[in-house]
């Protein structure tokens, strides 16, 4: 087993304006609460970049350290290395998720049941995603066949839903970008699940796309459609606002699609983001320009096509089956803006794919064997910034599309890195100031049965026949007198500070009615006393522990 220890979270605004302050610790205190009530261990399961068909290990938060710069939540990853230790967590995760998606659910489901009948339920099931979702095979499409039937109106041969259309008819939860309301139903229907990772209902959707789309869909120029999950619904009260925190933005780039110059190109992935992301490369084509007679004239047009391979079989595939993100997009000189863009999945089977991932993608053809699921479509005039922001996002995760574009694919990784590289500017701005004062606070369920005890240790003393003792780091000054007057220390020997650093021994408050004041005078007195100590000891250093 190996471990990572690392900083989880902090309390500072990132860079999508959000701050976690005060949810921190309530978050972690909820968290232990249900492990205890679920009979499970402390933690949670950890998977390499929010994909859940991807467990790495066990994660577990230990405790939160305060400054004056932030609040860091510090934690310990324990990543599985043996086939006993992968078994081990398979059993574990699958235990964390059955109570995750239905412990206390009961009314939900009911309320679900009553919501979608008389439509049969037979071979559901039933997920917590943005919200409490039940899945069965076509059944958003039964419920809904306006939204998703090929003879509508409102759905175009592809089976896209037209955009507008669905927003006249639902209302959209913008904080769950790809999350539509039905009020009459109390329902909510979601963008296909081939928007989420692995192409799995077990994952969150993609919402720096789906929020880019919907932005998009605003222009009065364009026609937006959009393919929405027929086999998932939601009860609508329980829409919940599911955060990933991976700082994903389109590249800084020039827009001068005219002068790029037809041919293929592949950009091959690195260590990194192949570990993290699963890509191994990506292919795109900028074919030679074209003209079409378009009401007797003769319209230039520019047509690109883009397509990830993968290393891994998508877990939300049936047979070992390979998703890839496929886009096209055609470009007018004459407008100076791209007026088709749609992005697809194209799955293949093992055997196909082995042979598509060894062929450039001006030469690997239609691919009769692989299956084409196209996702979204917008016609009309799209800006060309406009439509790599859309290009980025929709490959979220995928560096090597600002790479093409026009970014640094390196910066860009490093940008994205869970790391954020400020915490070393604040400690840096911290050592400067030549003032440190922090604590740990960390959550524990240990109890004493006395109002104030002070911990000690045994030692050893290596004369004549050896002879044990208790012991306590109280430093032999002011703090030593000070814990003497307060708890009976008769027969407990003091360890003084070393080198002018000391960790004091451990004071535990029990659960009285005067735990505020005992808290209370034994801190004033502690303050008191180091004021002294750290002088007449010259002390650097000290640590206080108390629980």
């Amino acid at each position: 087993m190996k471990q990572e220890l690392g900083i989880f979270a902090t309390d500072q605004v990132d860079r999508h304006g959000t701050c976690t302050a005060s949810a921190l610790m309530e978050a972690e205190e909820r968290a232990r609460h249900a492990a205890r009530e679920q009979g499970l261990p402390r933690g949670y399961p950890t998977h390499i970049q929010h994909d859940l068909h991807r467990p790495i290990g066990w994660s577990k938060v230990l405790g939160h350290l305060i400054d004056g710069a932030m609040v860091r939540t510090i934690g310990l990853l324990n990543q599985v290395e043996t086939d006993e230790e992968k078994a081990d967590l398979a059993e574990l995760a699958a235990e964390y998720w059955q109570h995750h998606h239905h412990v206390g659910k009961e009314s939900l489901r009911d309320e679900l049941s009553e919501r979608v009948a008389p439509a049969s339920l037979q071979g559901a099931t039933y997920h917590q995603l943005e919200a409490y979702a039940i899945a069965r095979s076509g059944l958003a499409a039964e419920l809904y066949p306006e939204l998703f039937d090929l003879t509508s109106d409102l759905v175009d041969k592809d089976g896209l839903t037209n955009y507008r259309a669905l927003i006249t008819r639902m209302e959209r939860r913008l904080h769950q970008p790809g999350v539509f309301l039905d009020q009459e139903r109390g329902l909510v229907l979601f963008a296909h699940k081939f928007f989420r990772r692995s192409l799995s209902h077990w994952n969150k959707l993609n919402d720096y796309f789906l929020a880019s789309f919907d932005v998009a869909a605003n222009e009065s120029s364009l026609t937006p459609r959009l393919r929405l999950d027929p086999d998932l619904v939601g009860h609508a009260d329980t829409v919940t606002h599911l955060m990933e925190r991976e700082y994903w933005h389109g590249p800084k780039f020039g827009d001068d699609v005219v002068s790029i110059p037809p041919g293929s190109s592949e950009h091959k992935a690195s260590e990194r983001a192949r570990y993290f992301e699963g890509i191994d490369k990506t292919h795109f084509w900028w074919k030679v320009p074209e003209a079409r007679n378009q009401n007797g004239t003769d319209v230039i047009y520019r047509t690109f096509e883009v397509e990830e391979l993968i290393d891994n079989a998508s877990g939300g595939l049936l047979d070992e089956r390979y998703g890839c993100r496929y886009a096209h997009a055609e470009f007018s000189p004459a407008v100076s803006a791209i007026t088709h863009f749609d992005g697809a999945i194209r799955a293949y089977p093992a055997e196909a794919y082995l042979e598509r991932i060894e062929k450039t993608i001006d030469r690997a053809g239609k691919h009769s064997d692989s299956e084409y699921t196209k996702l979204f479509r917008f016609d009309g005039s799209l800006p060309v910034q406009r439509w790599k922001q859309l290009l980025s996002d929709f490959y979220r995760g995928n560096p090597l599309i600002p790479e093409y574009l026009g970014g640094n694919s390196r910066d860009f990784e490093a940008e994205n890195d869970p790391v954020d590289s400020k915490d070393s500017d604040v400690e840096q701005e911290a050592n400067a100031a030549g003032e440190e004062l922090c604590a740990f606070i960390s959550l524990d369920h240990e109890a004493v049965d006395q109002a104030l005890v002070i911990h000690t240790q045994c030692c050893f003393l290596q004369f004549g026949d050896g002879l044990e003792i208790q012991a306590a780091e109280t430093g032999g000054g002011a703090i030593d007198t000070f814990l003497r007057s307060k708890v009976d220390l008769a027969n407990v020997a003091t360890l003084c500070a070393m080198d002018g650093v000391l960790h004091l021994a451990r004071i535990s408050f029990g659960a009285t009615e005067t735990l505020l004041a005992d808290m209370r005078t034994i801190i004033d007195g502690l303050a008191n006393g180091l004021a002294k100590d750290a002088a007449d000891l010259a002390l650097r250093k000290i640590s206080v522990t108390l629980s």
